[in-house]
């Protein structure tokens, strides 16, 4: 990845977006199979209660979670990306936004490139702040030049300090502090130090905040290195699916519960009023180092709306073997069960958030209490066939396998240009693999999670997990731009540029670490009539 002293090299990225179109065809077979599985409840209900007005168990418990499902189903097809008029645009271009990049032992190539995106991105941050927590590995003095030289190419403010290792809440903070009064920050987007934003993702992730009552904002995660492994193409498969439904509806209803740490926005006083908070929260007197986005979804979501903007999209790397997988879920799986708590004490209970959370959990419980009762209980207490278990169960993995994989049509909203149709169609050929793995694997490391709760170690990637393939493309120096701006190009950073152009090559100067910054005094700054206006 580095270059031979005296050259330029650029970086290009693979993109993304949202097709409409493939909105549409994806509904088409789920709908279909909504009206069958309708069909089949209405006369299995109809059936049970006709015997001596008995009603089976496991048959009511799919009947709800059917119902629960359709109108789920209806919520996430009626999801739409937030639009802007041009009054509103220009009002969006006047927010100043800060970009905290905590990083621990990333390598300096995945870090490189996480700042290249950022610089690259069709509307410009105000200001990225990498803070070093502490790094124990590798070493960044080549890096820290190409990050001055490209900030100021880029027009955008930059900031590198180094600290003594305190954790991710620990760095965002410190970028907090040092900029949000000084620069009258108005948004703050997180990004984590492996995450490569797509071009638009700032632009379209602001969108939502032109309605005052949108208080966080996350983006749509796409998995980069699908091509490392099958684990990781089937989480990709998973997840894009998941938050084109789940997140999705919650989205409609202005309740989106976490956002993602690859990429997500948050009004800076979302952040700040709750600062202390959130650098000090305890769990039965274990300091917490896990689910900080949550916090922060949750801090917005007590305060206003939360939703997602499925046109802001983000690549980021996952595990590829199953050693890192287990751990990531562990880390999630934790952080979800703890954050429950806080839901469930602080969400006002006149959201449809605090309901909905609680009906997701008691379905998590009710089914895993009617499996049990059906497939241990009941076979110790009656004299039924084996046969007839395994019936139950078989028809149960078919419903599971149907349901889930025409859910998981709706990553085909999405299109990439480092995948082919015919890429994504052998990707969708595991979906009956992705829905037995959740199935099966997930829910037992959720459970997992629960009893292991109070094990809250942030679960670092191990070095085997770092990403074999990535889809950038380093150009030959000859297609690469060389035109260095002047810090007082700065002025201009209100609006995005026509073309976004790629910062230059790291040059292999060394360097010291500790506080070093890009801004000046001419730096142009927004009145308070405009600030107003754009806050509005």
């Amino acid at each position: 990845m580095a270059s031979a002293p005296g050259s330029v090299v650029a970086v290009t990225f693979a993109s993304a977006q949202l097709v409409r179109r493939r909105v549409v065809l994806a509904a088409v077979p789920l709908l279909a199979l909504i009206a069958v599985w309708a069909l089949s409840h209405s006369v299995s209900l109809l059936g049970w209660a006709s015997r001596d007005g008995e009603t089976n168990g496991l048959a009511v418990a799919y009947a709800v979670t059917f119902a629960l499902f359709v109108w789920q189903a209806l919520m996430f097809f009626s999801d739409r990306p937030a639009t802007v008029t041009d009054r509103q645009q220009r009002q969006l271009d006047e927010l100043r936004v800060l970009v905290p990049v905590p990083n621990f032992n990333e390598s300096p190539e995945a870090l490189q490139s996480t700042v290249a995106a950022i610089l690259a991105q069709a509307r410009r941050p105000y200001m990225i702040y990498v803070v070093d927590d502490g790094s124990e590995q590798g070493s960044y003095d080549a890096l820290l030049p190409w990050f001055m030289q490209a900030c100021r190419e880029a027009g955008v403010i930059g900031r590198w300090q180094r600290q003594d290792n305190g954790g991710k809440r620990s760095a965002q903070a410190t970028a907090l502090r040092e900029t949000v009064d000084e620069h009258q920050i108005d948004v703050v987007w997180t990004v984590d130090s492996d995450a490569r934003p797509d071009a638009q993702c700032l632009r379209e992730g602001l969108k939502p905040l032109a309605d005052p009552e949108v208080m966080t904002v996350t983006s749509v995660i796409l998995t980069e290195n699908t091509r490392d492994s099958t684990l990781a193409r089937i989480m990709d498969l998973t997840m894009v699916s998941l938050q084109l439904t789940d997140r999705s509806a919650m989205s409609v209803a202005g309740a989106v519960l976490v956002n993602s740490g690859a990429s997500a926005f948050y009004r800076a006083a979302v952040v700040l009023d709750n600062l202390d908070s959130y650098l000090n929260e305890k769990f039965f007197g274990r300091e917490m180092k896990i689910s900080d986005d949550s916090l922060l979804t949750l801090y917005g979501q007590i305060r206003g709306r939360t939703v997602q903007q499925p046109t802001s999209l983000v690549f980021t790397t996952m595990p590829h073997r199953f050693k890192g997988h287990w751990k990531q879920q562990t880390r999630w799986g934790r952080g979800s069960f703890i954050r429950s708590w806080w839901r469930m004490k602080y969400l006002p209970t006149n959201r449809f958030s605090y309901w909905w959370h609680l009906i997701r959990w008691s379905g998590f419980g009710i089914n895993t209490v009617a499996l049990l009762t059906v497939m241990v209980v009941d076979p110790l207490v009656t004299d039924r066939p084996a046969s007839a278990y395994l019936k139950i169960l078989t028809w149960s993995v078919i419903v599971q396998v149907c349901i889930g994989s025409s859910i998981m049509l709706r990553s085909f909203c999405i299109r990439r240009s480092d995948q082919s149709l015919a890429y994504q169609l052998g990707t969708f050929a595991l979906a009956p693999l992705a829905v037995l793995w959740s199935a099966t694997v997930l829910r037992a490391n959720r459970w997992y999670s629960i009893f292991t709760c109070l094990n809250m170690g942030w679960q670092t990637r191990p070095d085997d997990e770092a990403p074999k393939n990535r889809p950038e493309h380093w150009l030959p120096p000859d297609q690469a731009s060389t035109r260095i701006m002047d810090v007082r190009d700065m002025r201009r950073r209100v609006g995005p540029p026509p073309q976004p152009s790629p910062p230059p090559a790291w040059p292999l100067i060394p360097a010291q670490h500790g506080r070093h910054h890009t801004d000046d005094t001419q730096t142009r700054r927004v009145g308070p009539g405009q600030r107003e206006a754009a806050r509005r």
